[in-house]
């Protein structure tokens, strides 16, 4: 998550939820690599060259932040005889060096918080900033371990600073903001209805900001999970017409009540995230993933604010391999004043099975000729087979020497 672009995107789909979501016990069981490659942005030849990040170190929702070049994730614990999670997970901390991307976990900083596992929640630790600086926020059990609470971490030189939002057992922490316009970060949440081990069913959309106040304020019309755009302000997210035939994107503004429609509204939309893209002088664009009728799978289409304030189609993100056609966890880069995108394309239509690849790709279609890189990523050609290769995550290097790309790939 480039920390300069306002936002989390890891969210959106990665293969690690989306198995876990089906499959809990996968989330504890199954064992993941965490892999990074060059980018090949500032560099005169690209040359791809990709390693294993933190070998035999088990890493659920890596989390990057290119502000403190620090990452951050969290292990999803034991399980008891019973299948049941003992709740001992850890949150930990680790530096990535700022010129190579290097992950160190030799000096890694690890608490206690009881994270909940993702497969019982959708999420994973999410970096935060506001005025107060960059906090984190994630996922913890209550006392008897059968709903989830909002917890946030604060890491010092002293170590880490925990606290459990007041009045929040029953709400599942989806994504917070990263704004220094706002005194406290704006979290966005979802009441999670029952318990884990009796099931528990999805009800309300809600936000609020973690001022120490329990002051909740539920979202009309979001039909799924949003995301925060740069002004902290607004929500980008799927909401559904009056008839409910469709699920087109909306700018849902928290503070006024109002509804932006951004999108055509006879398409089904999946997920959007928005950004300011330097070649709009600052202005929002925004991506989201459209479904094929034909197939079931997705595709790719970026919108931009014009000048007078008017939502227009800006480019359709067409697959770099004809193989791979169905687009998955798209997420900005904003590097050298050219807006990127890293995403997966899989082979089917979005399953968790379903072979995927990273790859790279400038937005505007009028990119200059040496900054319109579209480059295959995890793989070194098209046909290299995908292994379920996803959630694909961005750091920008010091000195303007790139960026580099990392992605999890299931353990074989």
């Amino acid at each position: 998550m480039p920390a300069v672009l306002g936002f989390s995107a890891a969210f959106a789909a990665s293969f690690l939820l989306a198995l876990a979501a089906f499959h809990p016990a996968v989330a504890s069981e199954q064992s993941f690599s965490l892999i990074s490659c060059e980018s090949g942005l500032g560099q005169a030849v690209f040359e791809r060259s990709c390693r294993v990040e933190a070998e035999g170190v088990s890493i659920r929702d890596a989390e990057f932040n290119d502000s403190l070049y620090r990452m951050v994730w969290q292990t999803n614990g034991t399980v008891g005889p019973d299948g049941n999670p003992a709740g001992d997970g850890q949150i930990v901390f680790a530096r990535v060096d700022p010129i190579t991307g290097a992950v160190d976990t030799r000096h890694v900083m690890a608490f206690e918080g009881r994270p909940v596992p993702i497969g019982l929640v959708r999420n994973g630790p999410e970096w935060a900033h506001s005025a107060r600086g960059w906090e984190v926020y994630y996922n913890c059990y209550t006392d008897d371990l059968e709903q989830p609470q909002i917890c946030r971490a604060t890491q010092t030189h002293e170590g880490v600073t925990h606290a459990v939002l007041p009045g929040t057992a029953g709400l599942e922490m989806l994504i917070p903001s990263v704004n220094t316009g706002d005194p406290a970060p704006r979290l966005l949440w979802q009441r999670f209805d029952g318990t884990f081990s009796a099931g528990a069913t999805f009800g309300d959309y809600g936000w609020r900001m973690d001022e120490g106040s329990a002051v909740d304020h539920v979202l009309s019309g979001l039909d799924a999970v949003g995301v925060w755009v740069p002004d902290a302000a607004r929500l980008v997210g799927p909401g559904m017409t009056e008839d409910g035939q469709a699920r087109p994107v909306f700018l849902f503004d928290t503070e006024t009540g109002g509804q932006e429609l951004l999108v055509p509204n006879d398409k089904t939309y999946r997920g959007a995230i928005a950004w300011r893209a330097p070649e709009l002088d600052g202005r929002l664009a925004m991506m989201t993933h459209v479904r094929q009728p034909e197939t079931g799978g997705f595709d790719l289409e970026v919108y931009r604010e014009t000048a007078t304030g008017v939502w227009e189609l800006w480019t359709v993100i067409d697959p770099i391999c004809p193989a791979y056609g169905s687009s998955d966890s798209a997420e900005p880069l904003v590097y050298d004043g050219v807006s990127y995108l890293t995403l997966v394309s899989l082979t089917g239509n979005s399953k968790a099975t379903d072979p995927g690849i990273v790859w790279l790709t400038h937005v505007d279609p009028d990119a200059p000729a040496d900054k319109a890189h579209r480059r295959l990523i995890s793989n070194d050609s098209c046909e290299d087979p995908g292994v379920n290769r996803r959630d694909p995550e961005s750091l920008l290097l010091a000195n303007g020497l790139g960026a580099r790309i990392y992605f999890v790939r299931p353990d074989l």
